[in-house]
């Protein structure tokens, strides 16, 4: 069986395991397994809402089938993540130093009003 790095089976557009004979095999953009020339199967690829399940792994009540011209499968390629660190971590600063000045301005404003209190206690 066609099976992912932690061990879950790959279903094909029947939802069925697509299984191989031992040896290479190709995968191709539209998503085709084929093994020595032959097309084996196709991999199955979903859109819908998803929910995590933990694992890697998600599940879906309204996962439909994609149509093959919209799937783009690459074979031995690595999915990288589509935030841009060095971006996300300047927000962070950006949001983390105007949550500070906040916090002084309430911090520096508590104190004017203790001070005029204690004023007009005195008075």
């Amino acid at each position: 069986d066609l099976v992912t790095v932690s061990g879950a089976k790959v279903l094909d557009r029947d939802g069925k395991p697509i299984q191989l004979k031992p040896g290479e095999f190709a995968v191709s953009p539209a998503g085709e397994v084929s093994q020595a020339g032959v097309r084996v199967a196709d991999i199955a690829v979903f859109q819908g809402a998803f929910s995590k399940a933990g694992e890697n792994l998600f599940t879906s009540t309204n996962a439909t089938l994609m149509d093959e011209s919209q799937v783009d499968i690459r074979q031995g390629a690595l999915e990288q993540s589509n935030v841009n660190a060095i971006e996300e971590m300047v927000a962070m600063i950006k949001l983390n130093r105007a949550f500070e000045m906040a916090q002084k301005s309430a911090t520096s404003q508590d104190d004017t009003s203790g001070r005029l209190i204690q004023a007009l206690q005195s008075t």
